[in-house]
């Protein structure tokens, strides 16, 4: 459901016609997903209104995701999502 609502989010308002998904092990009990693409904009979490059809992605990769951010790197921008196990410390 993440990596779904970030490729959308970054097919929809990037005009880029290639995106880039990764996934790493970044510690013990803690995966990371990102995805990237040519734009700089940065994302921003709306919130959606209950009969709205769209933009409620980045608030399920929010309630879902231990912490995720965006990253800017020579004109592309890196949308990522931690991930922790449940039965590991923070």
């Amino acid at each position: 459901m993440i990596v779904s609502g970030l490729v959308g989010n970054s097919v929809r308002h990037s005009n880029c016609r290639l995106v880039h998904v990764s996934v790493s092990l970044t510690g013990p009990g803690r995966v990371r997903l990102s995805v990237s693409d040519t734009s700089t904009t940065v994302p921003v979490k709306q919130e959606a209104c209950e009969d709205d059809t769209t933009g409620r992605g980045l608030q399920l990769v929010d309630a879902l995701a231990d912490r995720w951010g965006t990253d800017l790197r020579r004109g592309k921008k890196i949308v990522w999502v931690d991930l922790l196990a449940e039965d590991e410390p923070a």
